[in-house]
């Protein structure tokens, strides 16, 4: 029942397709990595929303700019897109709620995704100073997640190109809206529209790490200009930039303030104020991810020369009468 009815492929479940070489199948692309990708999306996307409504909203002249309206449109574009490839997929099947399948359940999952980008896409550029790293991963790997599918469906001709012309239309509309939409997201914004407000999120700190995007924080390529620059002169104390807003030491030093208030203010002869509980809500997350990353690197530091002496072991069998299988 389950493959035969929600599942209507003849390639069921998979992952892997019994008809087309390392190459997954269509319920599997749509009934389990399209629906993760949206509801991950869909969870980050309300407390990111949750969490800038309780921000400072810049005024309306300073922000609603052309790129504000193109990416509303883009990704107004994209929501419509979806619902109307729903709703060709719900017309053109009959027998009702017997013949809900994954992929109708996919799809409109996943028009409710693209709806609430939209307004995650208002939030993001009149509240905060850089590209959405939420925005910007969600629609670089929904690009990708739509090219795979995309990919099967031509090979296995579903739905044909010949007798549904409009899905394909569609999905080639969504697509290239979806390119332009991660093009936008990812263009800078001008620094001077946000340096507006009293608030330590949104003045500009003078810190080019502020206003760069997921992909140049982890490239690092937001240092660029201070490379280009030593290559042609000695760098200079005045040549350097201030420090990014959140680890500035009057920022860190006002939190370490509110958080040691607060363990003054909740202390009873029961629980005694806490230096090591106020260091951890101030500073603590960043310093136990950066411990992570130590922690892997270490591993793979040490990891390296036995599996180094392994490999050569391996190989030293051979000129043995006992080789290793």
């Amino acid at each position: 029942m389950l493959k035969n009815g929600f599942c209507p492929s003849k390639e069921g479940w998979g992952p892997w397709s019994s008809r087309r070489d390392l190459d997954l199948t269509p319920c599997f692309e749509r009934g389990v990595i399209v629906p993760a990708l949206n509801l991950l999306f869909v969870a980050l996307a309300v407390y990111r929303i949750r969490t800038l409504q309780r921000t400072y909203r810049l005024p309306s002249a300073s922000t609603k700019t052309a790129a504000y309206w193109v990416k509303l449109v883009l990704s107004s574009v994209i929501a419509c897109l979806a619902f109307a490839e729903l709703a060709h997929l719900g017309l053109r099947r009959s027998g009702g709620l017997r013949r809900f399948n994954v992929f109708i359940a996919s799809q409109l999952l996943q028009a409710i995704a693209y709806s609430l980008a939209v307004r995650l896409h208002h939030y993001e550029h009149t509240r905060t100073r850089r590209s959405s790293d939420v925005l910007l991963l969600f629609w670089l790997a929904s690009l990708v997640v739509g090219l795979l599918t995309l990919r099967t469906d031509r090979q296995t001709s579903r739905p044909s190109e010949a007798k549904h012309p409009i899905v394909w239309a569609l999905r080639y509309s969504t697509a290239a809206a979806m390119a332009a939409l991660f093009a936008a997201e990812l263009w800078p914004r001008k620094v001077a529209e946000y340096v507006l407000l009293d608030d330590n999120d949104l003045v500009a700190s003078g810190a080019p790490e502020d206003e760069a995007n997921i992909f140049s924080r982890l490239t690092f390529s937001w240092m660029s200009p201070l490379l280009v620059m030593g290559q042609h002169k000695q760098i200079r104390e005045g040549d350097l930039w201030a420090l990014p807003g959140q680890v500035a030491p009057l920022n860190v030093a006002e939190r370490f303030g509110d958080h040691w208030q607060n363990e003054l203010d909740q202390s009873t002869p029961a629980r005694q104020p806490s230096l090591v509980r106020a260091l951890w809500r101030t500073m603590g997350w960043p310093f136990a991810l950066a411990g992570l990353f130590k922690l892997i690197q270490d591993v793979l530091q040490f990891s390296q020369p036995v599996l180094l002496s392994r490999l050569i072991g391996f190989v030293a069998s051979y000129a043995t009468d006992h080789p290793q299988p």
